[in-house]
């Protein structure tokens, strides 16, 4: 579209983009210097190839994200500290994402729910010390208050009470489901509660696979975040590597359609005379 003689030769250059000229601020004749701006190219395809090479690349990040955490999934951790008190697959053993592999828990605190009248409820406050007496017994056990609920209900009977929350260490004899009274500030409960364990959670698998290894057997006792069992999924790792050659294939195609961008603005080479233009 133009060429330039700096008194050495005629040079000129191949257009590497197309699109309808929006400038051209020279003539011909006109006295250049090197990197003049000699036109501009209107890039509202190239802008539109690189808005899509930016979503494909989003997507890809996307897919190549839920793949990783996919594969992090294979490493069943514990959500909560406690004893493994079962586990319900061996080694070897395919399952399924969402199935219940086992059970962890802490049976040393227990926690007590027991209503007291609304009006004695106002006078608890979390860290009270309680005295807390088991299935009716003689002998009683030292408590603390964790939770004092802000909403009223009411009994049969028509009275209004307040739940009340109790952790108990548990000397050994207390079982879920159990029922216990407690007494605070000298103020009894309106009526019995059921203890429940403080810490239990189910095992459960994030994906599918087989169970490779088990770091946790029944009986052992973990931290939160410990690691339980580790499964494996070729079908995951098959994904995860596609997962990385459409992310690097996205990232490459946006690099090249924004370098493609530049080959809209043409400069002169050289510094010399503009002696042929042939596009305005």
């Amino acid at each position: 579209g133009y060429a330039v003689d700096n008194g050495f030769g005629v040079r000129g250059v191949d257009v590497r983009a197309a699109g309808e000229i929006l400038e051209a601020p020279f003539e011909e004749g006109d006295v250049l210097e090197e990197g003049a701006l000699l036109y501009t190219i209107d890039t509202d395809d190239a802008q539109s190839t690189i808005d899509q090479a930016e979503n494909s690349l989003e997507q890809a990040q996307m897919s190549y994200d839920r793949a990783v955490e996919n594969m992090e999934n294979l490493n069943v951790t514990a959500s909560k500290s406690g004893t493994v008190v079962s586990l319900d697959v061996e080694v070897g053993d395919d399952v399924q994402a969402g199935q219940q592999l086992g059970t962890i828990r802490d049976s040393g605190t227990m926690e007590l729910l027991v209503p007291f009248n609304s009006a004695d409820a106002a006078g608890i406050s979390v860290g009270d010390a309680a005295s807390v007496t088991v299935n009716g017994g003689l002998e009683t056990v030292s408590g603390t208050v964790s939770k004092v609920s802000a909403v009223e209900e009411a009994l049969s009977g028509g009275m209004v009470v307040r739940y009340v929350t109790i952790d108990v260490p548990n000397p050994g004899g207390i079982a879920s489901g159990a029922a216990g009274s407690a007494v605070i500030g000298g103020v009894a409960c309106n009526s019995e509660g059921t203890f429940s364990y403080k810490a239990e959670a189910v095992i459960t698998a994030g994906v599918s696979g087989e169970v490779a290894s088990i770091a946790a057997p029944e009986g052992s006792w973990v931290e939160k975040d410990a690691l339980i069992l580790t499964l494996t999924s070729s079908e995951l790792e098959d994904s995860l590597r596609s997962g990385e050659l459409s992310l690097e294939s996205a990232q490459l195609s946006l690099e090249n359609a924004q370098e493609n961008l530049e080959n809209y603005q043409i400069t002169s080479p050289i510094a010399g005379t503009a002696i042929q233009k042939t596009y305005k």
